[in-house]
């Protein structure tokens, strides 16, 4: 008899304001979606219901996962 295992999840990405330490967007994909892809669609999100943020910010940190070199 074979047994067989599957493998789901979800993640979770956020940014988040380092200076109120409070969310400005999250999004949940699954587990196998990339985070490259993700992090750009969030931060053109961002751009346009909230382009005062980005204005304002004067750094980005990200998980080595997020690194594309752009």
């Amino acid at each position: 008899m074979e047994k067989l295992v599957k493998w789901f999840g979800y993640k979770l990405h956020l940014i988040i304001d380092a200076e109120t330490e409070l969310p400005i967007d999250y999004l949940v994909t699954r587990a196998s979606s990339s985070d490259i892809t993700t992090a750009h669609k969030m931060i053109d999100q961002l751009k346009t219901a909230h382009p005062e943020k980005l204005v304002k910010a004067q750094a980005a940190m990200l998980d080595k996962g997020y690194d594309d070199e752009k």
